[in-house]
């Protein structure tokens, strides 16, 4: 069950893999793990070794019925944090249930990824401009606004009818 990995900054780091996951378990709930160390350890029951210490498990979603879970955009595999380890070096494994498996521990685990966090891109800023209105409800006619440098930002375009 191969998943590719790749870390970039884009004003804030961004790791994240797409295609997610192949080749695992139909209709299969998937958890990402990443970490900072590779224990390569042998868990008895378990289908693969054990190629992270799993700090941080992410829910990504639920496999197709080929096992895969593919998009062009970014999922909850992918993870959007301040870039403040860069230069570090992150392990990053899944693990899908799977129930068909005569293996006591009925998970498939993919191969072990490992990533170089960059160092973060200074000359890059994101600007967006936030809008909201806290009185007044669906009906108010004012709002108030300011810009902000963050790592992303929802494009979203107004109307007038």
């Amino acid at each position: 069950m191969p998943h590719p990995l790749g870390a970039s900054d884009v004003g804030l780091l961004r790791m994240g893999s797409t295609p997610t996951v192949t080749a695992g378990p139909a209709n299969a709930l998937c958890f990402l793990a990443v970490g900072f160390t590779n224990p390569n350890l042998a868990v008895p029951g378990l289908c693969s070794n054990v190629f992270t210490d799993a700090l941080l498990v992410k829910g990504m979603g639920v496999t197709s019925a080929t096992g895969t879970i593919t998009t062009s955009t970014p999922t909850f595999s992918t993870i959007i944090a301040p870039n403040i380890i860069f230069g570090a070096t992150l392990f990053s494994q899944v693990f899908a249930l799977d129930v068909g498996s005569p293996n006591p521990i009925q998970f498939a685990a993919s191969n072990g990824r490992s990533v170089t966090v960059p160092a973060p891109n200074t000359t890059r800023v994101n600007l967006a401009t936030r809008i909201f209105n806290s009185v007044g409800g669906v009906t108010a006619t004012e709002g108030i606004y300011f810009t902000s440098t963050v790592g992303y930002a929802l494009v979203t375009k107004f109307s007038h009818l």
